[in-house]
């Protein structure tokens, strides 16, 4: 909420990072582990988030 009054955006990229290295713990443990329909939903949800982090990131830092 932060960055969205002041315009600072840097956390937004922060976070994404941060939950792209969960979503590649998650891709590593479904390449070892093997394919579980139950890690998908989060996964995607993540990568969601990550792509929406990014572009509030960009749009809004100008």
């Amino acid at each position: 909420m932060i960055g969205l009054t002041t315009g600072q955006t840097l956390g937004f990229v922060a976070v994404a990072i941060l939950m792209a290295v969960v979503a590649f713990g998650r891709i590593v443990g479904m390449l070892a582990d093997g394919f579980d329909k139950a890690v998908l939903p989060p996964l995607i949800v993540e990568l969601v988030i990550i792509a929406v982090l990014i572009a509030a990131h960009l749009q809004l830092s100008v």
